[in-house]
């Protein structure tokens, strides 16, 4: 864990743009994670029907705050970028772990994974 932590420091040093997608690309996955499930129970709720406004208007603007920074974290840090080491490379790693993990689900997941019954509680 020291070693790993010590690479991570010293990765600023050798690389800034390294550095930026690495920063980038954790927020951009924390946001991710934040947002599904937001999405998923404003969708959800959209089909039932909003019984609370208040929960509605917050679940909406936190669906769009996500959507706006996660493309603000896709952004060139530094315009044009025209080199390799200016372009943001988080999106696009953040796509190929996504395109990965649908794939890893279709293959292997959908078969694997049984869904817990909620009748039981």
């Amino acid at each position: 864990m020291a070693v790993t932590t010590l690479i991570l420091l010293l990765l600023p040093i050798f690389s800034a743009s390294a550095w930026n997608a690495l920063s980038s690309l954790s927020t951009i996955a924390l946001y991710v994670s934040y947002f599904m499930p937001i999405l998923f129970a404003c969708l959800q709720r959209r089909k039932t029907g909003w019984s609370d406004i208040e929960l509605a208007i917050t679940e909406v603007i936190a669906v769009v705050w996500s959507i706006f920074v996660i493309g603000l974290l896709c952004v060139p840090p530094v315009l044009p970028a025209d080199t390799p080491a200016s372009v943001p490379w988080s999106g696009p790693i953040m796509g190929m772990v996504a395109v990965l993990a649908l794939v890893d689900w279709a293959v292997r997941g959908h078969r694997e994974y049984a869904p817990v019954d909620t009748h039981e509680y």
